[in-house]
């Protein structure tokens, strides 16, 4: 028993372990079922801009169901409720593979009616369970080790979206783009059993009671019923996203459709995005706290600025080649590391420590769906009319998307200069970026703070 003790003592991580394995595992099937491989299928089964956003935007706008599929948990557990809606969610990976295998025609419009139902119904599954993911890690974990638990996840998680990347673009060379994704989505469903399996092995907590439903309504109505600091820049940040969030995957589009770029060259392009992210957290890191979160703000607006100005050469002609697009990639993964980044930073200042959980989770739900209906607009836009078979881009209103970035990005430093910095109310800011960092997991954050939910620090104390 002491020696058990010891060894807990010497890795305060080892009971969680499994939940590290999960994250590594889930990143690969998100990465390839939800990321830049999903866009290479759905151009090749002949969508048009206007599918491919719809598509992208599933993310996002189901991502405020979790907060109704939270009031679930009290009926169902952690554990069960996340096995089950993760296990009904690798099911629809199937018929995707089996797509991906008979090579259907693109000229025909059942393979994407179908796709696009499967992209729905894994992302329906995903929100649905993911409501259960942060709150049953936060009742497992005692408090002193989650900064250090989320903190590792994170590495794992990066760790294995640019390895599932480098494999993608490796398959891409060697293979032709139906082969490819075969293998790519089997990965994902190997992923994805992997994921199940690292869940089953963690421990579950008990259910916690039912909350009040009410009580997120009216915390949220005193916050954006009248003129606040979070108001202010909730406003501000939805003006971004409304072009920011848009860009990935009809950069994506442009590239293989209207340039001819390999599909191998653009999964190593987004792998350069990731690494883009990763250096700008580790040359952020230790500067936000000193400068604070207003210029780093106006660092990632002249960031997106910049780059805004580089797609618009590269759509006049001017500029092209590989690793002018690297440098677009590695500006959007530095600029979105950026922007988030100080996000993470100044949303404390923004709301009172005991309302924190609920209004993060309300603020990632305004967000996610503005999010998600950017692209669903901008793809509508971008669909070349002219083009019969519907798979082309209109080169003229993706010129006015990049006028548009550039505007907006340049006319919100004045108003990002404007935001008021106050002292953080005791908050990590930090400790907040493993649970706002991604919406998917902010709006499950109000779950974890049920009045009686299981807290196993207290057994350390026994």
């Amino acid at each position: 028993m002491k020696l058990e003790t010891r060894e807990i003592r010497a890795d305060p991580l080892k009971p969680y372990r499994p939940g590290l394995a999960f994250g590594f595992f889930n990143a690969i099937t998100w990465q390839i079922a939800l990321g830049t491989p999903m866009v290479l299928f759905a151009e090749r089964l002949g969508a048009s801009t206007f599918i491919v956003g719809l598509v992208y935007s599933f993310v996002f706008l189901l991502t405020p169901i979790q907060m109704m599929a939270a009031f679930l948990i009290p009926k169902f557990g952690y554990k069960k409720l996340m096995l089950t809606c993760w296990f009904l969610r690798s099911l629809f990976i199937f018929p995707l593979i089996w797509m991906a295998w008979i090579e259907p025609d693109a000229s025909d419009a059942w393979p994407l009616l179908l796709f696009v139902i499967c992209i729905f119904v894994f992302c329906f599954f995903r929100a649905i369970g993911g409501s259960a993911q942060v709150p049953w890690l936060y009742a497992i974990i005692p408090e002193k080790s989650r900064g250090r638990f989320f903190g590792s996840d994170q590495i794992f998680s990066s760790i294995s979206s640019i390895a599932t990347l480098l494999l993608c673009a490796f398959l891409f060379s060697y293979l032709d783009l139906f082969r490819a994704l075969f293998w790519e989505f089997l990965l994902a469903f190997g992923g994805s059993v992997l994921s199940l399996i690292c869940l089953a092995a963690l421990v579950d907590a008990p259910k916690p009671k039912a909350r009040n439903v009410n009580q997120t309504g009216l915390v949220a109505k005193a916050y954006l019923g009248k003129p606040s600091d979070y108001r202010y820049y909730l406003g501000v940040h939805l003006l971004l996203v409304c072009c920011s969030t848009t860009l990935p995957p009809f950069a994506t589009y442009f590239l293989k459709v209207v340039q001819g770029v390999p599909a191998s060259d653009i999964l190593s392009l987004v792998a350069l995005q990731s690494i883009g992210v990763i250096a700008s957290a580790i040359l952020v890191k230790r500067t936000i706290d000193t400068v604070g979160p207003r210029s780093i703000f106006i660092l990632a607006l002249i960031l997106m600025a910049g780059l805004a100005c580089l797609w618009s050469a590269i759509l006049q002609g001017y500029i092209s080649g590989f690793w002018i697009y690297a440098i677009c990639y590695a500006l959007m993964g530095g600029g979105a590391c950026l922007w988030f980044t100080a996000n993470i930073n100044y949303m404390p200042h923004l709301m009172n420590e005991k309302e924190r959980h609920i209004m993060l989770a309300v603020n990632a739900s305004i967000v996610s769906i503005v999010s998600g209906l950017a692209p669903v607009l901008w793809g509508f836009l971008l669909k070349d009319q002219r083009d019969q078979a519907e798979t082309g881009m209109n080169l003229g209103w993706f010129q006015v998307y990049f006028i548009a970035l550039f505007a907006l990005s340049v006319c919100l430093i004045p108003a990002i200069a404007r935001i008021r910095v106050t002292d953080l109310d005791r908050a990590k800011p930090f400790n907040l970026a493993a649970e706002i960092w991604r919406p998917f997991r902010a709006i499950t954050l109000f779950t974890s703070n049920y009045p009686d939910a299981y807290d196993s620090s207290k057994d350390e104390d026994r």
